[in-house]
């Protein structure tokens, strides 16, 4: 059984100026184990997508259709208590901002306790004393710093406790929703061998959220590229970067640098991206594609096979 598997979601945002349509026909599934990376501009619907997964969404977002099977058990259909219990005990997230994850006023093993406390209340306290003495070991944080508050931490330790925090209940599938943006490239660096060995160790399920196309290719089994609320190529990370085929994919490979011998031109991707209102027709892409036709612009495009297990949707491939 597969361990996630979302089937045809969509959901739009409504405000004051109308309905925007944030996903549609998001389909993919993770295998345990597995690491899924969704990449694209901000706005494609990637964070959205991860909050739809824990059913953390604000009260404007309103879910059109769709299924999200976690175990063969459909989220969406879940009571509040049952929603507790799944929340972090089976999937937990890894948040952007490490600082704002936090909260000030209280010691960051005391946030830690509490989150073990909530799900486990018979636990004793010196075993919640060793669990949390050990998921700070497991994330290279000394001992020392159990007491400390998030102030007192850099950016690299904040991110390292956030991880801690989403570890503690031992989940089988971790949200990661741009995880290492905020830091420098050696924490970085340093934060996904970590990541690895702790996925590795535990065989743990990573959906792994970034705008870097490069960094997933990096730590991801797969990736799914996304624009404008749909994903339109999704495939090894091996046959993404070496064979692309979607003209988006493409130019998000032109548009940053690398470090390999052979110099090249940088190609920013002309024009903004696109915000979908309900009735869309055609290719997202459309505008700011140098390979569109009339037709992309009236006809969605399906899916088509072009190796196996890669994907893409675009009338001209």
């Amino acid at each position: 059984m597969r361990l996630l598997e979302v089937r045809d979601l969509a959901l739009e945002y409504r405000t004051k100026k109308g309905p925007f349509l944030a996903l549609e026909d998001i389909q993919f599934h993770v295998e345990k184990g597995e690491v899924l990376a969704f990449v694209g501009e901000s706005g494609c619907g990637k964070t959205t997508l991860g909050m739809s997964i824990l059913r953390l969404l604000p009260e404007n977002a309103h879910i059109l259709r769709g299924e999200i099977l976690f175990e063969g058990r459909d989220i969406l259909r879940l009571s509040q208590e049952e929603l507790r219990r799944y929340r972090w005990k089976e999937v937990s997230m890894i948040f952007q901002a490490a600082m704002n994850s936090l909260n000030p006023v209280k010691r960051v093993g005391d946030q830690i306790k509490e989150a073990i406390q909530t799900h486990e209340p018979d636990i004793s306290k010196g075993e919640l004393k060793r669990r949390v003495e050990a998921l700070f070991r497991l994330v290279n944080l000394p001992l020392s710093r159990i007491g400390d508050y998030p102030h007192q931490y850099s950016g690299g330790m904040r991110q390292r406790a956030v991880i801690a925090m989403a570890l503690a209940l031992r989940p089988k599938l971790i949200i990661a929703d741009e995880a290492t943006t905020a830091l420098d490239v050696i924490v970085q660096d340093q934060i996904l061998k970590e990541t690895k060995l702790l996925q590795k160790e535990f065989g743990l399920s990573f959906i792994f959220i970034s705008h870097d196309i490069a960094l997933a290719f990096e730590v991801a089994d797969r990736v799914a590229v996304m624009y404008g609320g749909r994903v339109v190529e999704m495939g090894s990370s091996h046959d993404l970067e070496d064979s692309p085929t979607h003209p988006y994919t493409m130019a998000l490979l032109e548009s940053y640098p690398t470090l390999t011998v052979e110099r090249r031109r940088l190609r920013p991707i002309p024009g903004d991206p696109i915000k979908v209102t309900g009735g869309a027709k055609g290719c997202r892409f459309f505008m700011r594609c140098p390979e569109a036709e009339a037709s992309c612009k009236e006809i969605t495009p399906p899916w088509v096979e072009v190796g196996k297990g890669h994907m893409v949707s675009c009338l001209r491939r």
